[in-house]
């Protein structure tokens, strides 16, 4: 797979077109999280796992994941893991608390995204007239 690269929203996405655009999908979706605002600056780059520079790891993002659990809360999930995790190192955190940590917040975003989405969907039926 060819691996290119795009800025989207001041953040650096490399991996392959298809990578990119699911990025972009849930970048688009996450800011309508308020929790991933405070760790948004935090975000500069976003990385394929399939691209192998090591010291750009903590910006790797996990391709390999089963198709049937990707969709774009659980994307936005996971880049706001990879947001957190940032924000944590640059506070100077320990690594075990990062980890529980970023598992929390994961939490917290997704269901943040959960319920706009329920929302959204409950809003496009709301021009509908039953007869």
């Amino acid at each position: 797979m060819k691996s290119t690269s795009e800025t989207f929203g001041g953040i650096e996405i490399h991996g392959s077109k298809d990578f990119i655009a699911e990025m972009k999908e849930a970048l688009m979706l996450l800011q309508y999280s308020p929790s991933f605002q405070e760790a948004l600056p935090f975000l500069k780059k976003i990385d394929s796992s399939d691209i192998l520079d090591k010291k750009d790891a903590e910006h790797r993002y996990d391709s390999n994941k089963p198709a049937y659990n990707h969709t774009s809360i659980s994307y936005g999930g996971d880049i706001a893991v990879l947001a957190y995790r940032s924000m944590l190192q640059s506070k100077e955190h320990n690594a075990a608390d990062i980890e529980e940590r970023c598992a929390e917040f994961r939490a917290k975003v997704e269901q943040e995204l959960y319920k706009f989405s329920l929302n959204d969907y409950r809003q496009s039926f709301m021009h509908w007239t039953w007869r």
